[in-house]
């Protein structure tokens, strides 16, 4: 037996599918369970416009009514009482439940869940979700440009990710400027201000005048340049990527340190992206949301800020199966 967690725009009675966080979430909680239950477990993406920039799917999905699985989806379900058995006894029930779901010709059984994982996720689990996430030649390309005009290389900067919530990302509200006032209240709170501050001259040794007693240094050589050069250009980097483009232009008045890029994202769930009715501004978005995805996914850490108290999956699940510190903080209101 097996079964499948499908991520797709629209499930049965119109539902629409949450956010890439959430989908990698319930993945591997449905890995544990699968690995509990000694069955399949597979994924699939085919239906939802990330599989433009993805390489195919683990199975192709037959057109069948889906249920979005909502039990227990918004708890930690290795505290309080969700339990092994609990969520045992709810992914059994709604499997049987409906019958309807099971994919012809192959037995397999369609499902949406977005459920936390039962216990701390397995390196094996970790690798099972990075596999489907194969870029395409296409995104590769594109993330490859992204990284060469920041100035970055793979796990050498740090990425500071603000959610600013769906009001932004979805309706397109305009931003605040409180947020941004908000947001370095939290970046001084938690010490990143300092780091955004410094400046060549902080971070470096005043050079002295040679003395007569004192020889002069020899001068270096080009290789010894070229190094050194370098090496300044991956000294304390630091990335912003939000939701808002708002925010990260007035951000990045505030600290012209920061790296950024002022294009558009998208939310991938929500019915805002329907792959069969994209707009070519519409795809430009989603493969700019997957191009931070997997920024993210190349940061040696990320500090994440979120105005939703609950926090933000699309960093904290990617940091999950890619083994990035992470390290979270509520945008509360006022502090």
């Amino acid at each position: 037996s097996k079964i499948v967690n499908v991520y797709q725009d629209q499930y049965a009675n119109g539902e629409h599918c949450t956010g890439i966080g959430d989908f990698i979430r319930g993945s591997l909680c449905l890995l544990q369970y699968g690995a509990m239950q000694n069955i399949e477990v597979e994924f699939n993406y085919d239906n939802h416009p990330i599989s433009h920039f993805l390489t195919q799917s683990q199975t192709q999905s037959q057109p069948t009514p889906i249920h979005p699985f909502r039990v227990l989806c918004y708890k930690n379900n290795h505290q309080n009482n969700n339990t092994w058995q609990k969520i045992q006894q709810e992914f059994t029930k709604v499997i049987a439940q409906n019958p309807n779901c099971i994919q012809p010709n192959t037995s397999a059984f369609a499902m949406y869940t977005i459920a936390f994982p039962m216990q701390p996720v397995h390196l094996q689990h970790k690798q099972s979700i990075q596999k489907i996430f194969q870029r395409t030649p296409t995104l590769n390309t594109k993330i490859r440009e992204t990284m060469a005009k920041m100035e970055i290389i793979s796990k050498q900067y740090t990425i500071i990710h603000v959610r600013a919530g769906d009001e932004y990302l979805i309706h397109r509200a305009f931003t605040s400027p409180q947020l941004a006032i908000n947001c370095k209240k939290h970046f001084i709170k938690t010490g990143l201000h300092q780091h955004l501050i410094k400046n060549k001259a902080e971070t470096e040794p005043t050079e002295k005048e040679p003395t007569e007693t004192e020889p002069t240094e020899t001068e270096p050589t080009e290789k010894e340049e070229a190094e050194k050069e370098e090496a300044e250009k991956i000294k304390d980097k630091y990335v912003l990527i939000s939701d808002s483009v708002e925010l990260k232009k007035q951000l990045k008045r505030a600290y012209p340190k920061l790296i950024t890029a002022h294009y558009s994202v998208t939310h991938l769930g929500e019915g805002v992206a329907n792959k069969k009715d994209l707009q070519p501004t519409q795809m430009q978005a989603i493969e700019n949301t997957m191009v931070d995805f997997f920024l993210i996914a190349n940061a040696k850490k990320v500090h994440a800020f979120s105005t939703l108290e609950h926090g933000t999956g699309f960093s904290r699940q990617c940091c999950e199966i890619y083994n990035i510190p992470y390290h979270y903080t509520f945008l509360a209101p006022s502090i």
